[in-house]
């Protein structure tokens, strides 16, 4: 049994580390914005919450007495959030520093940052990116969370291990994101396949929830960068069949199949005009991003996701929850 303190409870990733932890027997102390968001817990005597920023130095204060053996850090200002790099910066980097710092001081057993493979960019620039290519973040979440991750480091390093876990993008029940929205779009005929060959490589949120859980006892060096993802990557082009076959039956139409050129042309225009964002998404739908998973293979023993067996199980998990409805 081991005394957590878990940034990020209420999260969608967060909460089922949190449900696992609690059913292992660990102590929990959950720094929170709203401790309502928690009273499906209420019952637990392992769980103490606290309200507030877990950067706050009241909290900080209230932490120590605590006496954390494992700080497993997941709270962060999301890729979604809209914000300038100053908000950003607050919680995601100012608030990590904070943290580690605290780390340093309680002489904490183990420390565990969750970061996110979007420091190596939307696209990596090598492939299969691995901890060791060329961090490239591309915009205010992606930077913050490697600067975030350079603080981890500077601050830790030789005094307490700690481990860096970067998931690619995740997918899973009730959560909102890259597969919903491909999904959607197959679903209506509007969402343009590019011909050639693309791999992306998902990392289902069970996959992550296993290697969080397996960070608290596991046997690994004392820094640690750690990319989580699904087994394998998978054809962009077999998701897009898979998901059409799905709703319709027969080949994807040809009409949707765009030359490489066309999203090249496409994106030079977006990038002209700064829609970043946009730009982001047809890099993301038009070229290959795949990570190199054998260290979380040799650190973690758990059992790694199949991508397309997940996706399948998600799209007769939503046909059955529209008959519901």
């Amino acid at each position: 049994m081991k005394k957590i303190l878990l940034t990020g409870a209420t999260g969608y990733v967060g909460r089922r580390v949190l449900r696992n932890l609690l059913d292992q027997g660990h102590m929990i102390l959950a720094p929170v914005r709203d401790a309502a968001k928690l009273s499906e817990f209420s019952g637990d005597k392992k769980l103490l919450v606290l309200q507030g920023d877990f950067y706050d130095d009241r909290i900080l204060d209230e932490c120590a007495y605590f006496g954390p053996d494992v700080i497993m850090h997941l709270a962060a200002k999301g890729p979604k959030s809209k914000g300038s790099m100053k908000e950003f910066t607050e919680v995601n980097v100012n608030g990590t520093e904070a943290l580690a710092t605290f780390a340093l001081e309680a002489e904490v057993e183990r420390f565990v940052y969750c970061s996110c493979t979007g420091v190596y960019g939307t696209i990596p620039c090598r492939l299969p990116a691995d901890p060791w290519t060329a961090a490239m973040p591309d915009d205010n979440h992606n930077l913050s969370k490697h600067r975030a991750e350079k603080i981890v480091y500077s601050v830790l390093k030789d005094y307490v291990p700690f481990i860096i876990l970067r998931p690619s993008i995740i997918y899973g029940p009730g959560l909102d994101g890259f597969l919903p929205r491909l999904t959607k779009m197959v679903k209506g005929k509007y969402f343009p396949l590019v011909k050639k060959n693309i791999e992306i490589h998902l990392t289902h949120v069970q996959t992550l929830v296993e290697v969080l859980e397996k960070t608290v006892e596991c046997e690994v060096d004392n820094e640690c960068i750690v990319n989580v993802a699904d087994e394998d990557s998978v054809p962009l082009r077999d998701v897009v069949q898979m998901i059409y076959s799905h709703y319709h039956g027969g080949e994807y139409p040809r009409w949707l199949r765009w030359s490489a050129g066309s999203f090249s042309f496409i994106e030079g225009l977006t990038k002209l005009i700064h829609l970043e964002n946009s730009r982001k998404r047809l890099q993301r739908i038009s070229n290959s991003w795949i990570y190199d998973v054998i260290t979380l293979k040799q650190s973690f023993p758990v059992k790694l996701n199949d991508t397309m067996t997940s996706i399948k199980a998600y799209l007769i998990s939503e046909h059955e929850t529209t008959l519901e409805k």
